[in-house]
C-alpha cells in the first residue's frame, strides 16, 4: 500500500497543520506516504524536515489517493484503488452546497469528528464514514518554554491570565468571551485577558487596530463603570505571526485558554492548550468534545441557533437555514470564575489534560488511519 496525500499544507493554516499531522502519523507507523501540496494562498511556512523528505519521493505506485481538501475541490481519479476524502465542518449542515454530492462520488469519507459526521448525513451523505481524531506531536508539551517578554511582566505580578487564539472572525465569536471578561472581573482583580488574532487578508498591524475596535465597542456598549473605558481592564494584543516556539511560549506564559465559538471541528490551539496545562474553556459542541471534559477543562453550556453575519465565505454556505452552537455567557463567567479562584480544581484538570494528550499521538493516531486505509485498499 502506498498513499499519496493531497492537502494544503504549505498554506500556514490550521488545515495544513492537521495536514501535516496526519502525514507524519502515518509515517510513523510505517506507512508509504507520498504528500502532494495544494497551495492556496502565498504564507511559505517552516515544514518539519521530515514531511520534506517524504515530499521529495516519487508518487509512482501510489494506489490510495487521500484529498485533504474542501469537498468542492476534491475528484475521483480511477487511476487509484480508493479514493478517500477528508474534511471538517462546523455547522448543522452543508445541504445547500454540492458538498455532499462531491464526497459521495468518494470511494470513502473521513472525518476527525462526529459533528462533522452529522452534518454530512444530515446533507445528504450515503457514505460510511471512518473515524480518524487530528494527531500531534507529542515531544512539544515535554520541553519547557519561557513566556512571551510581552507577558513576562504579568506573570511576576502574579497575574491570572486567560487566553484567546483565533482568526478574527464571527464563528470564533470574540464578542462572548469579551462581554463574560469585562462583566465578571473587576478592574482590581488580579487578572487579565490577552487576545492572539489574525484577520484574514489583512496586516498585523490592521488586525490589531480591528481588535481595538471590537473591544472598544464592547465596553461602550456594557455601559460600565461609568461608561469610561479608562476604566476598564486593557487586553494584551498580540496580532504579529509567531513561530510554533512561539505559541507555545504564548502558551506558557499564559493560565487559561477560553474559545467560546459557534462552531470547531476540532480546534487545535484548544488542544495544544490541555496538552500544555492550561485546562481550557470551551462550548460545549463539536470537536472540542474529541478530547475535552469535565475532567480536563470547563464546557460551556450552549444552545443552538440560525448561524448569521458569515459574509466573508461561499454563498450557499454559513446560511441563515444552518444552525451552530452559541455559548450562554452566564455559564461562561462562571466557568472563568472558578477556573480563577478554584486552584486545586484547576490543577486536577491540567494534570488530567495532559494525560489525555497521550491518545493523540502520531503513533496513536497513525496506527488508527492505517486500519482505515488497510479496509479501504482491501474492498476493490
Amino acid at each position: 500500500m502506498k498513499v499519496l496525500y493531497c492537502g494544503v499544507y504549505r498554506d500556514g493554516t490550521g488545515y495544513s497543520s492537521a495536514t501535516i499531522d496526519y502525514v507524519l502519523a502515518l509515517d510513523a507507523v510505517g506507512v508509504d506516504v507520498v504528500p502532494r501540496a495544494i497551495k492556496l494562498n502565498n504564507h511559505q511556512p517552516t515544514l518539519p524536515p521530515r514531511l520534506l523528505e517524504l515530499e521529495s519521493k516519487s508518487s509512482a505506485g501510489c494506489d490510495i489517493c487521500v484529498q485533504h481538501l474542501l469537498p468542492h475541490q476534491m475528484q475521483a481519479n480511477g487511476r487509484f484503488r480508493a479514493n478517500l476524502g477528508l474534511f471538517v465542518w462546523e455547522t448543522s449542515h452543508f445541504k445547500n452546497s454540492a458538498w455532499a454530492d462531491r464526497l459521495n462520488a468518494m470511494d470513502g469519507v473521513i472525518v476527525p469528528d462526529h459533528g462533522t459526521g452529522r452534518a454530512y448525513y444530515e446533507s445528504g451523505g450515503n457514505q460510511i464514514l471512518r473515524m480518524v481524531p487530528h494527531a500531534t506531536d507529542i515531544t512539544r508539551f515535554q520541553r519547557s518554554y519561557e513566556p512571551l517578554d510581552v507577558l513576562k511582566p504579568h506573570r511576576e505580578n502574579g497575574s491570572f491570565l486567560f487566553y484567546f487564539i483565533g482568526e478574527l472572525v464571527r464563528r470564533k465569536n470574540l464578542a462572548a468571551l469579551l462581554k463574560a471578561f469585562h462583566t465578571e472581573f473587576d478592574p482590581s482583580e488580579n487578572v487579565e485577558l490577552v487576545i492572539k488574532g489574525s484577520l484574514p487578508g489583512a496586516s498585523p498591524a490592521q488586525a490589531k487596530q480591528h481588535i481595538e475596535h471590537t473591544c472598544s465597542e464592547i465596553k461602550r456598549g456594557l455601559k460600565l463603570h461609568g461608561g469610561r473605558g479608562a476604566h476598564y481592564k486593557q487586553e494584551i494584543i498580540l496580532t504579529e505571526r509567531l513561530s510554533e516556539v512561539g505559541m507555545m511560549r504564548l502558551h506558557a506564559g499564559c493560565d487559561c485558554f477560553v474559545m467560546p465559538s459557534f462552531g470547531d471541528a476540532w480546534n487545535i490551539c484548544a488542544f495544544d492548550s490541555m496538552a500544555m496545562g492550561k485546562t481550557p474553556i470551551v462550548s460545549a459542541a463539536g470537536g472540542f468534545l474529541e478530547y475535552l471534559s469535565d475532567e480536563t477543562g470547563w464546557l460551556v453550556e450552549t444552545r443552538e441557533e440560525p448561524v448569521f453575519g458569515v459574509n466573508d465565505s461561499f454563498r450557499d454556505l454559513y446560511t441563515g437555514g444552518e444552525f451552530w452552537h452559541s455559548v450562554d455567557i452566564r455559564h461562561l463567567r462562571r466557568c472563568m470564575r472558578e477556573a480563577y479562584e478554584q486552584r486545586e480544581l484547576k490543577t486536577q484538570k491540567a494534570a488530567a489534560g495532559i494525560q489525555r494528550a497521550y491518545d493523540f499521538t502520531h503513533e496513536a493516531v497513525g496506527l488508527q488511519f492505517q486500519k482505515v486505509l488497510e479496509f479501504y485498499g482491501s474492498q476493490t
